[in-house]
């Protein structure tokens, strides 16, 4: 995994596997759960909405 974002508490991580890509976005829920999406503009979406 490499990191692709970093602001305050919002992380974006890139993972690569067989099939493609997954972005994990960490810091948008309460219980520290991260999130994924499947490309990079809808893990900079789920970001933006949780500033």
């Amino acid at each position: 995994m490499s990191r692709v974002f970093a602001q305050w508490a919002i992380e974006i991580w890139r993972s690569l596997d067989p099939l493609g890509e997954t972005f994990w976005v960490y810091g948008c829920t309460r219980s520290g759960d991260p999130m994924t999406a499947p490309t990079l503009d809808m893990a900079r979406a789920i970001a933006a909405s949780h500033k």
